[in-house]
């Protein structure tokens, strides 16, 4: 995680360690703010989906890649506006 900004730092530190634990609001913010990457976050709930999936068989079809790609195109989004 990166933090570009002291309110950032600050808000991350009262939050989960596991970004998968955030409410959605709080991983909006952190991406806003810089502290995380909408790759890391995208990643991080990827990860929680092949821990449990194998036990729920929650998810039927998995698009990990193109879901990874969404994820990194959304912080380009962020900075053009």
């Amino acid at each position: 995680m990166k933090h570009d900004a002291p309110e950032a730092m600050r808000a991350v530190a009262e939050l989960p360690s596991d970004i998968w634990r955030w409410r959605a609001v709080d991983v909006a913010r952190q991406i806003r703010l810089g502290a995380i990457s909408s790759a890391e976050a995208t990643q991080s709930f990827l990860s929680r989906m092949a821990d449990v999936n194998p036990r729920l068989n929650a998810v039927v079809h998995l698009h990990a890649d193109a879901t990874m790609g969404a994820g990194q195109r959304g912080r380009g989004g962020l900075a053009r506006g």
